[in-house]
């Protein structure tokens, strides 16, 4: 096949690299293992196999898009570069301090995820800005010159700068930036006036340290990839998904890796909310879980939730607040270590524990034969009859059940009880309550239900776990995508050029300046449909504006979104009665008395492209891995009450519109999906799968 209008979707996981080619409708998909030490040459390599595939050569592309896990990574792992913060005499404490109060309030051991930049490594100066933006202290330049040589010595790759209400008034930041980078011309330097143009302190010096910390490791990364699809005869743009669920140039990237965090799992909440639309779901939950970690997103009305803040590296049972906070327009997520490469392991008492640490794709699980000794989710998945080795073959692995087995029988050799199959089941039943868990948590921080929902899962591993999933939470039907596996990929073909901007101001909604909030607004837009003019040309776009409110003496506010239809004249009523509503079922009280204060607004502009959303792919898979079985054999699946004898078929044998009952494997090329007894399977005219409780059948 040729054509001179493919484009490449790759996401970089922690395990495998999926990657996906569509030309005019038809994707072909290939999944590669990822290269942790150099991730742009394990997705060059994966790009050059999947065109091999496709017959298509690199001249017939028209775009990259790629979504990385790389920022997030370096800030869970903390494997970010030697980061220096520069701030307000008095004020370097503020990273640690945080919001001062306990996430959870009786347990004298909860611990807070530690600052990204230690004491020693944060720097002050004499200068002072008040809130309304007029200098009080004017900036000593030589307490800046003075700081150079600190630095040196420090061995700083890059520098944030923090100063009190730079979002007001930026000139001593632009100043500082200016001076450093006369003399320290290689520093990489971050203005939290650019990064975070936001009121709170903490938040918006977090945020900026954040994007200092992975700043040098996203850019060198961006420049070898750009440099490596180059020489590989590439003249097409390569764009990066963002946080938010857009597509962003290298130079913005480069400029603002913070807005990468999230990046890869973004994908899937778009796939998801498309599938949602696609089956008439008023609301669902996107579950994603892949080789590291498992992702779990609310879908409502066709649209996953947003939010201005993600919360990175959670310490304490997923508990908001025990982690910190980064300040970006991100898809409203749960993230947590539970994927098929989680480890398994037991504590001093004997009780078995998974993840949140991970066999990543080096060595990998103790199945893949590439020298893994530790047991995995993906390993007791093998061990448990529902990976099958003659129906897997991603980038050449081959499963090896005794391996599995084996790393099991040592791990817990010390245990007369835990037998494989035992610690293998266990092990099942932990992750699947600790996503359970997750869920739960995030749906109820939302103020939302879960009961009603249709739950949409992809992702490697997801299908395996899915209609487990679904009994802990009550849902009665499970859809499985065509192409779940990669899921990631897929979603990003469906993703608009977008952009999102801030601007901090407090207004108070009872005496409101009408023509102020309309010029905020229009600027903002301004400013956002320039970034992506830049990106793809003057192209038809959606706006959606947004706008921070809380009550008056509050210390947190509620984001609502403005109807496209409002006039200037109607934003102060509309506002009031959008707070009330959300505020009400949030906290499940309101409180009409208390006056009403905006404190920020946001603009996100996406361009419009409606193929992007009715477009219906049709995927294959490279010709090398085995596709299952073409018509209904016996296996045997393993439970802590014994052996279960049930059928494996492949996806693309099953019938149109036929009810197939549990226990049932269902496999694909890239994933295999578990229905249990208490579920049937169907395939729709969409190729997909959907998974039906019985009893919810019944009624």
């Amino acid at each position: 096949m040729t054509g001179t209008a493919a484009r490449i979707s790759v996401d970089i996981g922690g395990t495998f690299t999926d990657i996906a080619v569509e030309n005019n409708g038809h994707v072909f998909a290939s999944k590669v293992l990822t290269n942790a030490a150099q991730p742009e040459k394990g997705m060059l390599r994966g790009i050059e196999l999947s065109l091999h595939n496709a017959g298509l050569a690199p001249s017939d592309v028209r775009s990259i898009l790629h979504g990385t896990t790389l920022a997030t990574n370096a800030l869970i792992e903390r494997k970010g570069a030697q980061t220096i913060m520069i701030t307000t005499e008095g004020f370097r404490d503020v990273i640690e301090i945080a919001y001062e109060h306990r996430y959870a309030q009786y347990d004298i051991k909860s611990a807070k995820a530690a600052p990204l930049v230690p004491r020693p490594q944060r720097l002050t100066i004499s200068e002072r800005i008040h809130a309304d933006g007029s200098v009080r202290q004017e900036l000593s330049e030589d307490d800046v010159h003075r700081l150079i040589p600190k630095i040196m010595e420090l061995g700083a790759q890059s520098i944030a700068i923090c100063l009190l209400h730079s979002h007001i008034n930026n000139a001593h930041e632009q100043k500082i930036r200016e001076i450093l980078h006369a003399q320290l011309p290689d520093l990489y330097i971050s203005l939290s006036s650019e990064v975070c143009p936001e009121i709170r302190e903490y938040d918006r010096f977090i945020t900026t340290c954040a994007n200092a910390y992975v700043q040098p490791l996203v850019s060198r990364y961006l420049a070898l990839l750009r440099d490596g699809l180059r020489e590989r005869g590439f003249k097409c743009p390569l764009f990066l998904v963002n946080s938010g669920g857009g597509l962003t140039s290298v130079d913005l990237a480069r400029r603002f890796p913070i807005r990468l965090v999230e990046s890869g799992p973004v994908g899937g909440a778009i796939l998801a909310a498309h599938v949602a639309r696609q089956h008439d779901a008023a609301e669902a939950l996107s579950f994603d879980m892949g080789g590291t970690t498992a992702k779990l997103a609310l879908i409502d009305e066709g649209a996953p939730s947003y939010s201005h803040v993600f919360e990175v590296d959670r310490q304490y049972r997923f508990m908001k607040g025990s982690g910190f906070p980064v300040r970006i327009p991100v898809v409203d997520m749960v993230e947590i270590g539970a994927g098929g490469g989680s480890l398994i392991s037991s504590d001093r008492l004997g009780r078995i524990t998974v993840g949140p640490q991970s066999a990543s794709s080096t060595p990998g699980p103790a199945c893949y034969g590439k020298g893994g000794l530790l047991p995995t989710v993906t390993d007791a998945n093998v061990v448990l009859g529902r990976l099958n080795p003659d129906y897997f073959g991603n980038d050449g692995l081959s499963l090896d059940v005794k391996s599995a087995q084996q790393a099991f029988s040592k791990q817990f050799s010390d245990s007369q009880s835990f037998t494989p199959k035992i610690a293998a089941s266990g092990a099942d039943e932990i992750v699947n309550e600790n996503m359970a868990s997750a869920a739960r948590i995030h749906t109820q921080e939302q103020g939302k239900l879960l009961s009603g929902r249709v739950l949409i899962a992809f992702g490697g591993c997801a299908p395996l776990h899915a209609t487990s999933l679904a009994d802990k939470l009550g849902i009665d039907q499970v859809v499985i995508p065509q192409g779940a596996g990669i899921g990631s990929s897929i979603g990003f073909l469906r993703m608009p050029a977008a952009y999102q901007v801030s601007h901090a101001r407090i207004i108070d909604l009872n005496t409101p300046n009408t023509s102020i909030i309309s010029s905020i607004l229009q600027n903002l837009e301004t400013e956002s449909r320039k970034v992506i003019e830049e990106a793809v040309g003057n192209v038809p776009t959606k706006v959606q504006k947004f706008v921070d409110l809380r009550y008056l003496g509050q210390g947190h506010e509620i984001t609502v979104t403005l109807p496209s239809t409002i006039t200037e004249d109607e934003i102060p009523a509309q506002l009031d009665v959008l707070f009330t509503q959300k505020y009400q079922q949030i906290y499940n009280i309101s409180f009409p008395h208390l006056p009403i204060q905006i404190t920020g607004f946001s603009v996100h502009v996406a361009e419009r492209d409606k193929n992007l959303e009715e477009q219906h792919f049709q995927i294959t898979f490279s010709k090398d891995i085995p596709s299952g079985p073409q018509h209904l054999v016996d296996i045997t699946l393993e439970t802590v009450d014994g052996p279960q004898q049930g059928h494996a078929i492949s996806r693309q044998a099953m019938i149109r519109n036929k009810i197939y009952s549990g226990p049932l494997l269902i496999i694909d090329p890239d994933t295999t999906t578990v229905v249990l007894p208490s579920f049937t399977a169907t395939l729709d005219t969409y190729g997909d799968i959907i998974l039906t409780r019985i009893c919810a059948e019944s009624n």
